[in-house]
């Protein structure tokens, strides 16, 4: 399942369930097949690991969802797909970062529009300071 799901092969993927793969297999890390798909950024793998709705917001040994990964690595589509399959955007990492936070952090303004559409708070503690560090650097005008 895991190795279809990196390699984006959809046939293997339906192949395995068809054969009895798990659905909730997770490699070392803690990684299941829906944070693998949203990694690879796609579509039409994640679409199909979606529909089993498992683990959507599942977390690996970083506590990061698939949602925080997709952010995380600038993979719009995934984001907009996790989203619309009703992925938490509110659940932070094992460090208290959210979503809507990493997208601040790095500088992704279409990410964080994107997870503030779809309901991230933007008064979660870590999501506020840094909307209010960007708010205040672009008023000064200073670099990060």
């Amino acid at each position: 399942m895991l190795s279809a799901a990196k390699a984006g092969n959809v046939a293997l993927y339906r192949a395995m369930l068809k054969d009895g793969a798990n659905y909730g297999a997770r490699d070392d890390s803690g990684k299941n097949a829906v944070v693998i798909a949203a990694l690879s950024d796609r579509d039409e793998m994640l679409r199909k690991v979606l529909t089993h709705k498992i683990g959507l917001d599942a977390r690996e040994s970083l506590g990061m969802t698939a949602l925080a990964i997709a952010t995380a690595h600038n993979a719009l589509h995934a984001v907009d797909r996790l989203l619309r399959a009703g992925a938490n955007p509110d659940i932070a990492d094992a460090s208290g970062v959210t979503p809507l936070a990493s997208a601040l952090r790095l500088g992704r303004p279409q990410l964080a529009t994107r997870l503030l559409a779809a309901g991230a708070d933007p008064r979660h503690a870590d999501a506020a300071r840094e909307l209010l560090r960007c708010t205040l650097q672009r008023s000064t005008g200073t670099p990060e």
